[in-house]
C-alpha cells in the first residue's frame, strides 16, 4: 500500500491517514448509522422507480428538512454506486434551488426488475452423502 494513499486506512474510510486519531476514532461505522443507512434504502426502494431528492427523501422519513445524517448516509449510497443520479432535478423551496433526484443504480437490476421483486430460486439440497445402509436391497 503506497504512503501517498490518504484514503486507504480501514476501518475508518470517512477519515485520512494524515487525520488525527480522534477523527478516525469519529469515523468508525456506529450501530445507528446502519439504521439510518437502512432508512435511506427502504425510502428509496419503496419510490422505485421515481427517483428523489434529499428533500423529498427526508419528507417521507419524516424527521424534518435539511436533516444532515440521512444526506450523509444517501451520501455513502452514492459513493458505492448503490444511488446513483437521475439526471433530474426538482425544485426544493427551502433551500430556492434544484436537487438532484437519486434513483437506484440500474446496474442492480434483475431482467429489468429490482431484486426485491424477482421471485428467489428455491434453494437446492446439498447432495446426499453416501450410507452403507444404501444398498441394503440388493
Amino acid at each position: 500500500m503506497p504512503d501517498d494513499d490518504l484514503f486507504s486506512h480501514e476501518p475508518s474510510r470517512n477519515a485520512r491517514n494524515t487525520d488525527p486519531p480522534t477523527s478516525h476514532k469519529a469515523a468508525i461505522p456506529k450501530p445507528y448509522r446502519m439504521t439510518d443507512r437502512a432508512r435511506v434504502w427502504a425510502t428509496h426502494r419503496d419510490a422505485y422507480p421515481s427517483p428523489l431528492a434529499d428533500y423529498q427523501m427526508e419528507a417521507i422519513i419524516g424527521l424534518g428538512p435539511r436533516n444532515g445524517k440521512f444526506r450523509k448516509r444517501r451520501s455513502d449510497l452514492k459513493v458505492e454506486e448503490v444511488l446513483i443520479d437521475s439526471g433530474l432535478k426538482a425544485y426544493c423551496k427551502e433551500s430556492d434551488e434544484d436537487q438532484i433526484r437519486w434513483i437506484i443504480n440500474p446496474a442492480l437490476l434483475i431482467d429489468g426488475k429490482p431484486p426485491w421483486d424477482c421471485p428467489k430460486k428455491p434453494k437446492e439440497p446439498p447432495p446426499r452423502s453416501p450410507s452403507p445402509y444404501d444398498n441394503l436391497d440388493d
